[in-house]
């Protein structure tokens, strides 16, 4: 029996924006085809990706991406390095885990995204692994989940006004952070370094999709790399600690098991009414 992984390929597919864009609104209208859009071209480049045939999506990545949007856990990880940012959606559905990839880089000061979407499918069981690979290449950041010990967290003093600004610069992207004093931002300490925001940042965001509430935020975090140190921003206070490697992974595990249990009580729920 082909499992749904096997189906739809593990290997990555590179595409279009348009061809994205195309692909995704196709299985949300239930098989509309090269015909319907009128863009030949572009289910060619569909179909020599193999996520459609003959003028319309195969039936495991239409399904994929139809359920997209429900899926029942959903992560947001958005990692900027070197004037680089990897934005990734990753949603995990019952036995397939299905991530949509998008860089931008700086160029001039201006922000260009590329016209290109990396998807790829993997078994949801290895979550970390996918998030790990469109992380910026520093061992603190891809090391394997390892919580960090008492000893090995250290508070970094933080003004309150910053903190304040961190919070608001750290949370769920509808508050845009007020402009910290220059004063502020002159200087060489910890923290200025960190506000500054280091040599790479990461951005995690978990959700779940639950009958009746829809998505549902669980949990943001945001960690920031100066030098070879690893410092994470606590988005509902805007604290700042050292933390050690591996921090990344432990969490991501942590939030997604998380967001597994919130669901399955939903679902217990719902089923004991």
């Amino acid at each position: 029996m082909t499992s749904t992984n096997e189906a739809l390929g593990l290997n990555v597919r590179r595409v279009s924006v348009r061809a994205y864009e195309m692909a995704v609104e196709s299985a949300r209208r239930s098989g509309a085809s090269a015909g319907d859009t009128g863009a030949a071209e572009v289910w060619a480049e569909l179909e020599e990706v193999g996520i459609a045939a003959g003028g319309q999506l195969t039936p495991q990545w239409e399904n994929a991406l139809a359920a997209a949007p429900n899926a029942p856990v959903q992560l947001r990880v958005v990692a900027t390095s070197a004037g680089t940012t990897f934005e990734t959606d990753v949603v995990l559905l019952p036995g397939l885990g299905l991530a949509t990839t998008q860089r931008a880089v700086e160029r001039d000061g201006d922000t260009v995204r590329e016209p290109f979407v990396e998807m790829v499918a993997f078994p949801p069981e290895q979550v970390w692994q996918e998030v790990r690979r469109v992380l910026p290449p520093i061992d603190v950041v891809r090391d394997d989940p390892r919580p960090t010990t008492p000893s090995g967290r250290r508070a970094v003093p933080v003004p309150d006004e910053v903190r304040e600004y961190l919070a608001r610069q750290s949370g769920d992207g509808n508050e845009v952070p007020g402009k910290l004093p220059s004063a502020l931002l002159e200087g060489q300490d910890e923290w200025h370094r960190v506000v500054a925001g280091g040599d790479a940042q990461v951005g995690v965001t978990v959700a779940a999709y639950l009958p009746g509430q829809g998505v549902v935020s669980l949990g943001v975090h945001r960690w920031v790399v100066v030098g070879d140190a690893l410092y994470a921003v606590d988005v509902a206070s805007g604290s700042v600690a050292r933390v050690e490697a591996g921090a990344i992974a432990y969490e991501v595990v942590y939030l997604v098991t998380g967001a597994y249990t919130a669901v399955a009580a939903r679902m217990n729920g719902e089923a004991t009414r």
